[in-house]
């Protein structure tokens, strides 16, 4: 687990690796603050890194939120668009 010791012990991250799984598999417990669009913030990164969302839970009491996901090795190429890298040209459809 990761902790902010500056912070609430709440407030943390941890991962635990899926062993019975034929790919590679973790389960992810953030505990945080909460706010308006957290999950698809959380979500942003995972993607970003190119991992794929199996399972996934979200609570909140309105002032603290746990996320668990349960996320696997996805593609292994990240989108420009995800990756930040917009040349400009836009996308034909």
């Amino acid at each position: 687990a990761v902790v902010d010791g500056d912070a609430d012990d709440e407030k943390y991250v941890s991962y635990e690796e899926l062993t019975s799984e034929d790919v590679p598999t973790a389960e992810f417990r953030l505990t945080c603050p909460d706010k308006t669009g957290l999950g698809a913030d959380i979500c942003r990164v995972v993607f970003e890194f190119g991992l794929v969302v199996t399972r996934g839970d979200f609570t909140t009491d309105g002032v603290w939120a746990l996320v668990l996901l349960t996320v696997r090795a996805g593609h292994a190429e990240v989108s420009d668009d995800l990756a930040g890298n917009d040349d400009g040209r836009g996308r034909e459809e």
